[in-house]
């Protein structure tokens, strides 16, 4: 998918020359930003693709004639998410009054329970989870949990910026879908005598033995794609597997197991879960950051 923003316009009369402008801050009229491209005098449509989603444009067209410059009115163009319409939930670690709620469309409200905060980690804001001990029923350990939309048999896309410091209890998991018993899908990191396991339905699909105990904050991404489910890693295709599952649950935790298993040891600093395939089932440069709508 290329980034593209399409512009038309109208003039009146000939010109020698139009020069059109794209600045990331206000353009000042009097102390004008060099031209992003100088077009000629009987143009009237430009499309520019070398834009990035998620961050607001201010454009204007200036058409010369005997050297004379006459400006047209500013314009501000948010480029946003391309799939805007179709992210379900999004939860972005900031502030403490709002890194706990859901910055989609939907406005879910999240449960928080147990132990974790917020810090600072590897430069960005993160909710801290204090996955210290187990403890039977999960009353306690950290996690967050949420409604979301049940993801059926089509396409979709869930990532979580995290990382995790050291090897996790045995079942820890980054987020989960449904509940140990039922309609389980998840990621597990390695952990000791554990491989990393894809779960789909409660059964394991694929496994990886690739560990990532180092404190590194990394994009973690599963998305299923014309019947196909794959697990990246900053973009990079670890484990895949055919897939027809229905995933009819509409729960999601996030940091531990609903009902057992170890919690999670790490930070988390935004999850998104999209009701599309994102990015390239092949790999990809996953988004940095997260848009908020």
């Amino acid at each position: 998918m290329t980034n593209r923003l399409e512009l038309n316009w109208k003039l009146d009369g000939f010109v020698d020359e139009q020069r059109y402008y794209c600045s990331e801050t206000p353009i000042d009229p009097l102390n004008l930003p060099v031209p992003k491209v100088v077009l000629s005098g009987d143009v009237r449509t430009y499309t520019d693709t070398a834009i990035d989603t998620g961050k607001t444009y201010y454009v204007a067209v200036g058409s010369v004639k005997n050297s004379v410059e006459k400006l047209s009115a500013a314009m501000h163009v948010s480029t946003g998410d391309a799939y805007f319409n179709d992210v379900d939930l999004l939860i972005v670690a900031d502030t403490e009054a709002n890194s706990y709620i859901d910055h989609s469309n939907n406005a879910r409200t999240i449960t928080k329970r147990g132990s974790m905060w917020l810090e600072m980690h590897d430069g960005k804001k993160c909710i801290r989870f204090d996955g210290s001990s187990y403890v039977s029923g999960n009353t306690t350990n950290g996690s967050l949990i949420s409604a979301i939309s049940a993801l059926s048999t089509g396409d979709y896309t869930i990532e979580i910026i995290a990382a995790y410091p050291a090897a996790q209890t045995g079942g820890a998991r980054l987020w989960e879908i449904g509940t140990e018993d039922a309609n389980r899908t998840a990621i597990l990191p390695a952990g000791t005598g554990y491989n990393g396991e894809l779960l789909l339905n409660n059964s394991v699909k694929a496994s990886y033995s690739n560990i990532y105990f180092d404190g590194v904050l990394r994009n973690h991404t599963l998305m299923r794609k014309d019947g196909v489910t794959a697990y990246y890693v900053d973009g990079i295709k670890i484990a895949q597997t055919t897939d027809a599952i229905n995933i009819s649950a509409d729960t999601i935790t996030i940091g531990a197991a609903l009902v057992f298993n170890g919690p999670l040891q790490g930070w988390m600093h935004a999850l998104r879960i999209t009701n599309a395939a994102r990015y390239s089932e092949t790999g990809f440069t996953p988004d940095s950051e997260f848009q908020k709508f």
